[in-house]
């Protein structure tokens, strides 16, 4: 079986503001090329650029499903569960009632732990805004 190919992408922003920054050979190039936003003029502009790596010739999953990932207030995962068909939300969604610490955070992924994985990081930057505030 062949091993699959990979490529390095710096990325950066989330939702809207999202942008793939670079595509590197290797993660050492990446690392470099990273290295050199966060110095240049635009540093501050630069939005928390990441690396990651991405598969090749990958098939996307088409049959995602919608999940709910409830938080404690401590950061802990109460629970993750698919939604009901009925419920009227989408990918990226975050919600809390008022007086309640708990978080929902809902995200389409193909299983429950890359769901959860996703939400984590919805629920660090939803913190991280609020905590700019």
């Amino acid at each position: 079986m062949e091993e699959a190919k990979v490529v390095w992408v710096i990325e950066s922003g989330c939702y809207s503001d999202y942008s793939v920054d670079g595509i590197y050979s290797t993660r050492e190039k990446a690392e470099a090329a990273m290295s050199r936003m966060r110095g240049g003029p635009h540093a501050d502009d630069a939005d928390n650029p990441r690396i990651n790596e991405w598969k090749l010739d990958e098939e996307v999953a088409t049959d995602d499903i919608l999940w709910r990932i409830t938080f404690l207030d401590n950061g802990n995962t109460l629970e993750w569960e698919p939604c009901w068909e009925n419920e009227k939300h989408v990918h990226g969604d975050v919600f809390q009632h008022e007086g309640d610490t708990r978080m929902f955070v809902y995200v389409s992924a193909a299983t429950a732990d890359k769901a959860h994985k996703i939400a984590v990081d919805i629920r660090r930057r939803k913190i991280a805004e609020r905590a700019l505030r």
